[in-house]
C-alpha cells in the first residue's frame, strides 16, 4: 500500500519536473534556436511522456490500494463491534443499590455463619429482602399489595427469591462473556489505521478515528479492565456485589432500556446503543468507500421483555 502511494507521489513529482523543464527549453528554443537545446527538448519530452505514463499507471494502483485498506478497516471494525454485542444485558427491575446491598449481606451471612453469630455481627439481609418485597409489589400493582396478608407476602417473597437467583446466575454468565471479550485486541485495526493515515487526508482520517476507531478501542480497554475483576469473581477470589456494581455501570454505557406500559402488559425494550451507533458509522464508511448513498440503519432491540398484567389469585 505504502509503495503504491510513494509511486504515485514520485510520478506526480517527476511529471511536474519534466513538464517544467520542457516548457523552459521550448521558450529557449524559440529565442536561441540552438541544436543542443533542440536535443535537450526532445529528451525532456521523452522523459515527461514516460513519467506521465507511470502516473497513469500509479493512479489506479493507488486507488485500488486505498479501497483495500478502507475495506480492511471496515471489516475489522465490524468484527469487533459484533464481538462487543455478544454479552447479554443483565436485566434487573429493582433498584441496583438495593440488590447490591442484599447480595452483599447474603454473602456475608454465608461467609461468617456461626462465627458471625458468636461475634454478634448484625446482618441486614432480612431488611433488604423486605425492601425488595415492597418494590416487587410496587412494580406489580395488579397483585394485592397488602403486605400484611401472609399469602401475598409469601407469593412476593418467593418471586423475589426466584428473580434474585436468576440475576446472580446471569451475572456469572455475563461476567464470563466480558472475560472472553477482554481477550480481543485492536492491534490489527491500529495497524490498518496507520496505513490509512499515511495515504488519507487529515480530515478523512480524523473522522474515521473519532467516529469508529477511538470509541471501539476505549470501550474494549474498559471492558478488559473490568474483565480482570470479573475473572477474580468467577475464580472465587472477588466480591460478587462489587462485580454486580461494575457490570451495572459498564452496561449503562452500552445499553439503553425503554419501558412501555398499558393496562394489559408492561414491556421492557432493550437496545445495545453502542452497537447501533457503530453500525450507523460503519454504514457511512462503507458507502464512502464505494461512493454510494448510505443505507438508513434503524435501531434494533436486542431483547424485549413483556409481562402480562394478570391478577394472581391469592387466597385469604
Amino acid at each position: 500500500m505504502k509503495s503504491n502511494c510513494l509511486a504515485l507521489r514520485m510520478a506526480v513529482f517527476v511529471s511536474i519536473l519534466f513538464i517544467s523543464i520542457t516548457i523552459i527549453l521550448t521558450v529557449l528554443k524559440l529565442c536561441m534556436n540552438e541544436v543542443i537545446i533542440d536535443i535537450m527538448l526532445n529528451i525532456a519530452i521523452g522523459l515527461f511522456s514516460s513519467s506521465f505514463v507511470a502516473l497513469l499507471i500509479a493512479i489506479p494502483n493507488y486507488n485500488v490500494s486505498k479501497v483495500q485498506q478502507l475495506e480492511k478497516c471496515y471489516s475489522e471494525a465490524r468484527r469487533l463491534v459484533l464481538k462487543i454485542g455478544e454479552p447479554r444485558y443483565l436485566f434487573n427491575e429493582y433498584d441496583n443499590e438495593l440488590v447490591l446491598s442484599y447480595i452483599n449481606e447474603v454473602n456475608n451471612k454465608e461467609k461468617f455463619g456461626e462465627i458471625g453469630k458468636k461475634l454478634k455481627l448484625e446482618f441486614k439481609d432480612a431488611k433488604y429482602k423486605e425492601e425488595l418485597i415492597k418494590e416487587y409489589l410496587k412494580h406489580h400493582p395488579e397483585i394485592d399489595n397488602d403486605i400484611t396478608n401472609p399469602y401475598v407476602r409469601k407469593f412476593a417473597s418467593d418471586c423475589v427469591d426466584t428473580q434474585v437467583k436468576k440475576i446472580r446466575d446471569n451475572l456469572k454468565e455475563i461476567c464470563q462473556s466480558y472475560v472472553d471479550l477482554g481477550k480481543e485486541d485492536t492491534d490489527y485495526l491500529s495497524l490498518v489505521m496507520g496505513d490509512i493515515e499515511f495515504f488519507s487526508g487529515k480530515k478523512h482520517f480524523e473522522k474515521i478515528y473519532m467516529d469508529i476507531y477511538d470509541p471501539i478501542v476505549k470501550l474494549l480497554r474498559k471492558e478488559k479492565e473490568r474483565g480482570y475483576h470479573f475473572k477474580m469473581f468467577l475464580d472465587g477470589e472477588g466480591n460478587e456485589a462489587a462485580s454486580f456494581d461494575m457490570l451495572s455501570e459498564l452496561q449503562k454505557e452500552i445499553f439503553k432500556v425503554e419501558k412501555e406500559e398499558d393496562e394489559k402488559e408492561r414491556c421492557f425494550i432493550i437496545y445495545n446503543k453502542f452497537v447501533n451507533n457503530m453500525n450507523k458509522e460503519l454504514e457511512t464508511l462503507r458507502a464512502s468507500i464505494y461512493g454510494l448513498k448510505p443505507i438508513k440503519i434503524e435501531d434494533e432491540p436486542v431483547e424485549i421483555r413483556t409481562y402480562m398484567k394478570i391478577q394472581k389469585p391469592i387466597k385469604k
